[in-house]
């Protein structure tokens, strides 16, 4: 397993962290990496919901996993080059005095082949960029202020 993992600090409680995070197929609103979010199932919130992005060219599939309100949120990425098995992106949020502390990890499982595992790093780093970008985001978007 390959992890590649972010931290930042929100001066906002955990709830405005979570109100933005739990609008899941919302994501386009605030996260200027993806240009379109779109609900696939009839659940909007908690397990199974199921989001469609785009991001450029690429099309994701992402379907959570954990959902633990203002705590922990999880979800798999389906539509990833098949050199992984799978990768999970996961939020978590604690109270940090009066601020919270925001972390974003990707979590990239390799396929079963020696080649796929220097991709896969590879990928890894590419998702891990992007979850920098989208916890930045996160953060002026609860914080309200301009990147």
């Amino acid at each position: 397993m390959i992890e590649v993992r972010h931290d930042r600090t929100v001066a906002a409680p955990r709830s405005a962290v979570w109100a933005v995070l739990s609008r899941f197929d919302r994501i386009a609103e605030w996260a200027t990496a993806v240009d379109h979010s779109s609900l696939l199932t009839a659940t909007r919130t908690g397990l199974g919901a199921t989001r469609r992005i785009q991001v450029g060219s690429m099309v994701l599939i992402e379907e959570v996993t954990e959902w633990e309100p203002e705590t922990r949120l999880a979800y798999c990425l389906r539509g990833l080059p098949p050199l992984v098995r799978s990768a999970v992106n996961e939020w978590e949020i604690v109270t940090d005095g009066q601020a919270s502390r925001v972390s974003l990890t990707a979590h990239v499982m390799p396929g079963p082949r020696p080649p796929t595992r220097v991709a896969a790093r590879v990928l890894a780093r590419r998702l891990g960029a992007t979850n920098a970008g989208l916890l930045a985001d996160l953060v002026h978007t609860v914080e309200g202020t301009t990147p």
